[in-house]
């Protein structure tokens, strides 16, 4: 295997071949994921604070989520005006900016969320309080788990999309279904 160069962050080959591929596009698809994350990671902490009826604390949370949000969007805009168009990548451009745009999609609705509890004022009924936390986590572990997944592909652009890697890789992505599917009946 050619050595490897680290180039504005992302892996290149030294190999003059590997020059018409660019650098792996995957990185900052993590780099982004990473932060819709934090971004989805604050909401058990935003309804801990509604149900508790602490408006300090809810603000803090909301403002937390839409910072994260706003450093989400800096991220794909940046993916976007940088994803290379005049070389070759390991899948199409347009499968790349669709999984970008789901991975935001998570951190919108986060921040969707935050503002809709804040800015309404709203509580939750008595009936819901029982398994309201049990569910916002639940939905942010399967936001997780997809990040996990995301920081797979490193490995499998290595090992060519293909071999024992990308069934692990298929496995994982049975497993985030399955969680998707108890998290929806958890709802």
């Amino acid at each position: 295997m050619p050595p490897r160069t680290h180039l504005s962050g992302a892996m290149r080959s030294t190999n003059p071949l590997g020059r018409l591929f660019g650098p792996n596009p995957f990185k900052a698809l993590q780099d982004h994921m990473r932060v819709v994350v934090e971004c989805a990671g604050a909401l058990p902490g935003l309804f801990d604070a509604l149900m508790q009826g602490d408006a300090s604390r809810l603000q803090t949370e909301k403002n937390r989520i839409f910072e994260k949000e706003n450093e989400a969007d800096r991220i794909q805009s940046r993916v976007r005006d940088s994803l290379p168009k005049r070389y070759f990548l390991p899948v199409s451009r347009r499968d790349l900016l669709d999984l970008l745009g789901a991975q935001d999609d998570i951190a919108d609705t986060a921040q969707d969320i935050a503002g809709l509890l804040f800015e309404r004022e709203m509580t939750v009924p008595d009936v819901l309080r029982a398994r309201l936390p049990e569910f916002v986590e639940a939905c942010v572990d399967v936001v997780r788990y997809a990040a996990s997944i995301i920081e797979e592909l490193d490995e499998l652009l290595e090992m060519g999309f293909g071999g024992s890697e990308a069934a692990s890789v298929h496995d994982m992505i049975d497993r985030l279904n399955a969680l998707e599917e108890e998290t929806d009946e958890l709802g």
